[in-house]
């Protein structure tokens, strides 16, 4: 079932990652820089607004395992309750971020990207039953369907139809409403919702869930203030430049992580009561997901200005610049960080994970604000530097204190994976500039460098896990 789960994940995780860098593509050469920073906002609005869509209480039942009739009712009307409440309020305020960044139009995108808050939070609760019976495949098979048809939608309403930013918002509306669909249209038929509720159950998912929407809030908060503090003091034009560049640095994660997670949140939760197995499952699973992470990011950094051209065109390569500092950045906060939250969320431990957001939080929003004043790219390079510095920190609340994992097992898989990635990279461009195929000279050259470099860590991965997989 796990490997069936896992080749689904990683299947879906992939095709969706390479439908939205499709529809990255595409808007890149029909819109201006100006567009994206229209964009920008919008997705940090909904991505803000979306993280309350449940309260944090439909993981509740990933939790307890066992999930009564009245449970599962309640937890279903207060997330229906949320997504309309959510709804309005952003509808209610997007005039006010309209006249806040002062950019005209962005209402209208505002409301109509609100409408998406209700299919997400109405699928919330079936999404965790889901989960909690293991059925990441479907799971899985909905994303790919869902984004299929939102990628379609927006690719030629935009191309051929000449629809504006109007489409793509509609295409976040679009995909949310079809997975709800498949959501409800496959479930099975103890897991609907009743006319029921239960208070004290109410109580216990708030418990639950509090500490853990409350850290999704903050986390998505810190991971949108440069965004919406650079809003402040840059135009739509750079804002944009700036959003693209972080879009392309995050997708690595943004591929891998959500994988490990879904992965991993069930296996900590079951194997909680026993510390030996729970330690063995975080070491492996941090393992996997660093070796998987940090070669991506590093190969990124070597051929910054070939994927620019290659997904953004020529017009945009001034999104080179911001790439380098964001991928370093990801790079470190994926990899310190990856099971940071099914380990919470495993243990119901969500408090953890809300002081640490809250702590982080402030210090982002300090560095965000004084090096925006400067510019964009002293905002790009303070973030990596201050993620690096947080590594240690990371390790010492998620890892040894609540899993007491070994510093060792911690930090080996980072550094030696990072030490071979740069070996790698920096070998097979030595050789092929000797042999007067400079990566900088043509896209085939670097085609040539990509295959190179991902062939032999490939090799280096496979052996890695196979001894990780067998260690406890």
């Amino acid at each position: 079932m796990i490997i069936s789960a896992a080749k689904w994940q990683t299947g879906a995780t992939f095709i969706t990652f390479a439908l939205s860098l499709l529809q990255l593509t595409v808007l890149a050469r029909v819109f201006d820089a100006k567009a994206f920073g229209y964009l920008a906002i919008v997705m940090v609005s909904v991505n803000i607004y979306q993280t309350l869509s449940d309260l944090g209480m439909a993981n509740y039942l990933v939790f307890v395992q066992k999930v009564s009739d009245a449970l599962n009712s309640t937890v279903f009307w207060i997330c229906a309750f949320a997504g309309l409440v959510l709804c309005l309020c952003m509808q209610l305020t997007s005039g006010l971020i309209e006249n806040y960044y002062d950019m005209q139009g962005l209402g209208q995108l505002l409301n109509i990207a609100a409408l998406a808050l209700i299919p997400v939070s109405l699928g919330a609760q079936l999404q965790a039953r889901y989960m909690l019976e293991f059925k990441l495949s479907a799971l899985a098979k909905f994303d790919i369907i869902a984004k299929l048809i939102s990628t379609s939608f927006v690719v030629i309403t935009v191309t051929t139809l000449g629809f504006e930013l109007d489409a793509v918002v509609l295409g976040v509306v679009l995909s949310a409403s079809v997975k709800l669909l498949l959501l409800c249209s496959f479930s099975e038929k103890g897991w609907l919702p009743k006319f029921k509720f239960s208070k004290y159950d109410a109580q216990q998912a708030w418990g639950y869930g509090k500490f853990q929407v409350g850290s999704q809030v903050l986390n998505k908060l810190r991971e949108e203030l440069d965004i919406i503090i650079l809003g402040m003091f840059i135009d739509a034009a750079k804002l944009g430049l700036y959003s693209l560049a972080k879009q392309l640095a995050q997708k690595i994660a943004s591929l891998i992580v959500p994988i490990v997670r879904k992965l991993t949140l069930p296996l900590i939760a079951k194997s909680r009561s026993n510390q030996k197995t729970l330690t063995s499952v975080v070491y492996k699973s941090h393992c996997i997901s660093t070796v998987m992470l940090v070669f991506p990011h590093i190969l990124l950094l070597f051929v910054a200005q070939q994927v620019t051209v290659l997904f953004y065109g020529e017009q945009k390569l001034g999104v080179a610049v911001y790439l380098i500092p964001l991928t370093i950045f990801y790079m470190l906060r994926s990899v310190g960080g990856a099971l940071a939250g099914s380990i919470c969320q495993g243990l119901g431990k969500t408090n953890i994970d809300f002081y640490w957001n809250v702590s982080v939080f402030f210090i982002y929003a300090i560095i965000a604000f004084i090096s925006a004043q400067f510019s964009e790219l002293y905002t790009a390079y303070s973030y990596a530097i201050i993620q690096l510095l947080l590594l240690n920190a990371v390790y010492v609340l998620f890892y040894k204190n609540t899993v007491g994992l070994a510093f060792s097992r911690y930090i080996t898989p980072i550094i030696t994976s990072l030490l071979i990635s740069l070996l790698i990279c920096v070998g097979f461009m030595f050789t092929l500039n000797t042999a007067q195929l400079a990566i900088s000279n043509s896209l085939t050259a670097s085609a040539i460098y990509v295959l190179l470099c991902t062939g032999a860590y490939a090799v280096y991965c496979v052996k890695k896990i196979r001894i990780w997989s067998r260690h406890d």
